[in-house]
């Protein structure tokens, strides 16, 4: 079950067309028009784009059923888009350790032009850093 504040917060994001934050063992805690049922089998891994730089540009981002190419993976966040900038959209995929208890939390929005990574990623990043 997602959180409430999490998601009520996320719905805000104007950038953002879907984005999803999850635990470190993929559970939930926020969603913006991402229906988590039918994409369930993606969701797990998520996170494992994070093993390396080639891992994620070598796989690319599979999210609600569409694949993009990574052209900038860090040890923190992932970004990359598919189509062209007038029709495509971009992702961007966030992690962030909770001091609580030491776990990533990671988080993944889609986004389209006019927003670009510029605006998109670094918004991702304050978001998923304020809330953890």
């Amino acid at each position: 079950m997602a959180d409430s504040t999490w998601s009520d917060d996320l719905q805000e994001v104007k950038e953002f067309e879907n984005a999803l934050v999850i635990d470190h063992d993929a559970k939930v805690l926020a969603s913006k028009n991402v229906d988590t049922s039918k994409f369930a089998a993606e969701i797990p891994n998520l996170p494992k784009l994070f093993a390396s730089r080639d891992t994620a540009v070598r796989a690319g981002v599979d999210f609600l059923g569409e694949h993009y190419d990574v052209h900038r993976a860090y040890e923190d966040l992932i970004y990359g888009r598919r189509g062209d900038s007038a029709t495509g959209a971009g992702v961007a995929l966030c992690r962030v350790k909770r001091k609580s208890d030491g776990n990533f939390v990671y988080s993944i929005a889609v986004f389209k032009f006019p927003v670009i990574s510029a605006n998109a990623v670094p918004r991702l990043r304050d978001f998923t850093t304020e809330k953890v």
